[in-house]
Formats: structure tokens, C-alpha cells, sequence
């Protein structure tokens, strides 16, 4: 199963990030767009494993204290082939604070070799016109706050309609 650890947004978050997809996809309907329930923010990406146990046991000793979180700005990565059209979160050191701590707990485990700086941002369309970047002002971005007190560990399917995100664990941020 392939796995990765991210956060889920509260209801008014979800609804902000949909409207914003909505008008993104008024100017571009060409792109390929992220369902509302797949929207996170990835914390570690894991890979394939056969059994989540180990890591689910590891994850459960982070210790961290719940914070907040806003709404920033869309922004857009070139990748392979194409392009991802995102939102990102202020910056927050909290946020940085347990993504390292993830990190450090599931180093050895992983089976994505690849590193990447953290660059906290929650996807919401691939592959668009080349000039998506240009109706960004169009689509402005509410600041939303909303706490983070959980983060979960998250199991990619792979559907005929596309990849979907099953929460497999809940973990209580406390500290």
C-alpha cells in the first residue's frame, strides 16, 4: 500500500478551497482537478509498504502541541510534463516543528528516496494552461484560520476514477 502523513481541513476550509478551484476552473477547464475529498496538506510521503503498523506505532509518539494555521496564496510548481496549481499556508513554525518530527520518527522507513524541501501547500489542479498564473488575481484567497489538532496517516487508492486518499490513523496532536 502507499502511504503518506498530512493534514485535513475543517469544513469552511474545504468550502474556501472549492470556491477557489471553482473560479480556476471557470478560466482553465482544460486542467485536471483534485476532488474536494482529496484535498490535504502532506506532511511525509512514505511509499509502498505492505503494513502500516510499525509506522502507525512510531507516529503515535510524536508529541506536539495543536496550533494555527491560514489560508495564503495560489501558487504554481512546474513538474514533469505539466504543472500543479496550489494554495499554500502562512508560514508557521509549528508546522515545521512537526513535520521534522515526522520526518526524524520515519527516516529509516520510507521508501521514497527522493527529498524534498517542505513547502506546505494543499493541491488543487494539474496540468493547466501554461498562462494559469495569470487569472491568480482573479481568484483571491480568503485567510482562513482553522486549528490543527490531528494529523493522519493516509493510503493512496487507485480507482477508475482517479487516486483517492483513505485516512488509515488519526493522531491527536498533545503536548
Amino acid at each position: 500500500m502507499e502511504l503518506f502523513v498530512g493534514l485535513d481541513f475543517p469544513g469552511d476550509v474545504k468550502q474556501e478551497l472549492e470556491r477557489i478551484q471553482s473560479s480556476l476552473l471557470f478560466f482553465d477547464p482544460s486542467g485536471a482537478y483534485e476532488p474536494i475529498e482529496n484535498y490535504h496538506l502532506t506532511l511525509h510521503y512514505i511509499g509502498e509498504l505492505s503494513n502500516a503498523d510499525a509506522i502507525i506505532e512510531r507516529l503515535m509518539q510524536i508529541n506536539c502541541k495543536p496550533f494555527k494555521l491560514s489560508l495564503h496564496e495560489l501558487g504554481l510548481f512546474d513538474i514533469a510534463g505539466g504543472n500543479v496549481v496550489w494554495v499554500n499556508v502562512r508560514e508557521e513554525p509549528c508546522l515545521h516543528d512537526l513535520q521534522g518530527k515526522i520526518n526524524r520518527k520515519l527516516a529509516d522507513m520510507s521508501t521514497s528516496k527522493e527529498q524534498y524541501s517542505f513547502a506546505p501547500h494543499i493541491s488543487l489542479a494539474y496540468n493547466c494552461s501554461l498562462n494559469i498564473s495569470d487569472v491568480f488575481s482573479f481568484c483571491p484567497v480568503s485567510s482562513l484560520s482553522f486549528e490543527v489538532s490531528h494529523f493522519y496517516l493516509y493510503e493512496v487508492k487507485y480507482l477508475p476514477e482517479g487516486l483517492r486518499f483513505r485516512k488509515l490513523n488519526d493522531f491527536k496532536l498533545k503536548g
